[in-house]
């Protein structure tokens, strides 16, 4: 009952509807707060420049000191530093929700229903911190470089390459983000086969077979009184797949 009471509640918050209204709401606050980036700059006049110099200056706003507090503490530490904080937190807050939920499955479950949620805890912890923490690391780095070089633009060269490379680590772990699951998990993989409508060509393959990672069960005697225990134990499994997925 509270599995499904769980399954319930996780319906009512995370359904469809509800995720792309948060995608769009997240979308519009990404454009609205990089509105003042389009302030700080201008095109020169072709009279004042020469052929050598770049075509475009900074405006009033974005040379005064509003400009640099808006990118120091807003875009800069506001923008980053809390949705950090959050990631991590949340990251952290699941790792401990799945080993919560198999610790009570691997108390009540039968050996190998055991040695499943044993397997999927680890391969759900290990793509948490394989992903995210990724994700999290790269961030931090330019974060603490465009931070250091805003309090200290003498030293511009050390911390436009330091910049550099933390966005370059960025933008190749977006790239690739999916990817990264994919390698991680099995559960990934079928479904980049699902996307790539591979599924449809292969579906006798030991992948789709395996989807479930539900382990060969041994055949049941045609005697009644062994028949007792095997549905007993495909009950025991399909609650403890139920509790495996919070």
């Amino acid at each position: 009952m509270n599995i499904k009471l769980h399954f319930s509640s996780t319906q009512k918050w995370c359904s469809l509807t509800k995720s792309l209204a948060h995608i769009g709401k997240i979308a519009a606050f990404g454009v609205v707060v990089n509105v003042p980036h389009f302030l700080m700059y201008e095109i020169s006049p072709v009279e004042e420049r020469n052929a050598t110099d770049v075509a475009y200056r900074l405006t009033s706003f974005g040379e005064s000191g509003l400009a640099e507090a808006y990118d120091l503490w807003l875009h800069c530490l506001a923008l980053v530093v809390i949705p950090w904080i959050l990631i991590f937190t949340l990251n952290i807050l699941i790792i401990l929700r799945v080993k919560d939920v198999g610790k009570k499955v691997f108390h009540n479950a039968m050996l190998h229903v055991r040695e499943k949620t044993r397997r999927f805890e680890n391969q759900l912890t290990g793509t948490l911190i394989f992903v995210s923490f990724t994700f999290l690391i790269l961030t931090l780095l330019q974060c603490a470089s465009q931070c250091v070089y805003m309090m200290d633009k003498r030293k511009h060269v050390v911390y436009a390459e330091l910049f550099s490379f933390a966005q370059l680590g960025l933008v190749l772990y977006t790239s690739v983000n999916f990817f990264l699951y994919c390698l991680s998990s099995k559960r990934f993989r079928v479904e980049l086969q699902d996307l790539l409508c591979l599924r449809c060509c292969c579906k006798n393959s030991s992948i789709v077979e395996t989807f479930d990672d539900v382990p060969t069960e041994p055949e049941i005697d045609s005697a009644p009184a062994s028949t007792a225990p095997e549905v007993g134990a495909d009950a025991d499994q399909s609650s403890s797949e139920s509790g495996v997925f919070p």
